[in-house]
């Protein structure tokens, strides 16, 4: 594995970590108990109490659940990403293979090399 290119990736891991976390609106900080996998709770603000102002509350609820996670998905990746860099094993595939330079370039927080992604 190229250590330069681990620790480049490294930067860029951490700088989208701190983002997705500011995104979530938790800095480091976990609210949940199991409700999701991170353990984040989304943020519904009420829209009303009529029927109407309900069906907006709860498309918004769905469409804000969605994103909180994928948002988590990407950064339990990037967690992941991280663990391996330090101990050493950042770049191998979950298969076994090593992961190909280009595809940690464009996904510094890939779990597969390019054949085991499909």
């Amino acid at each position: 594995m190229n250590q330069k290119l681990a620790e480049e990736n490294k930067k860029k891991l951490l700088d989208e970590a701190k983002r997705i976390r500011t995104v979530l609106g938790h800095e480091g900080k976990l609210d949940g108990k199991g409700e999701f996998p991170g353990e984040y709770k989304p943020d519904f603000p009420e829209v009303g109490r009529e029927e109407g102002e309900n069906a907006s509350e709860v498309e918004q609820y769905a469409s804000n659940l969605a994103v909180t996670q994928d948002l988590e998905d990407k950064l339990m990746n990037i967690e992941a990403a991280l663990k391996k860099i330090e101990n050493g094993t950042y770049g191998v595939c979950e298969m076994g293979d090593e992961i190909e330079e280009d595809r940690l370039r464009a996904l510094p927080e890939a779990r597969t090399c390019k054949t085991h992604a499909q």
